[in-house]
């Protein structure tokens, strides 16, 4: 009889610390997603100073990339299943480094996700 006492109160336990953590990864998915979005923009800032495109395009996609960051510290979020579709989409682009047409695709891409964002904060 104890040991089913014991048994319920732990399982209880176990449900209202369940219940916490949904509630709080609820109310903090924003910020969650608004952090793995910078990391994201902080690499992709890294790939675009590290390529051999030209000055003027580092310049573009960077001020993109600022531009995106700038959103992000002001609140604006997207949603995380976006996100990650731009990230896909960007990681394909830029895994063997950018040249050419590459970084039209790029800025048109960041250009996308920057009005998606103003869209949805709106």
């Amino acid at each position: 009889m104890r040991l089913r006492a014991v048994i319920g109160a732990t399982w209880r336990a176990t449900l209202g610390v369940i219940a916490l953590l949904l509630v709080a990864t609820v109310a903090f998915w924003p910020a969650v997603t608004r952090g793995w979005m910078t990391l994201d923009l902080h690499r992709y800032a890294k790939v675009v100073r590290n390529s051999e495109c030209s000055l003027a395009d580092k310049e573009r996609l960077l001020d993109l990339i600022d531009n995106l960051q700038d959103q992000l510290r002001q609140g604006a979020t997207l949603s995380a299943v976006r996100w990650a579709e731009c990230d896909d989409s960007l990681e394909h682009v830029m895994a063997a480094g950018i040249a050419g047409d590459e970084v039209r695709l790029i800025e048109r891409e960041l250009q996308r996700v920057s009005h998606e964002i103003s869209d949805a904060n709106d």
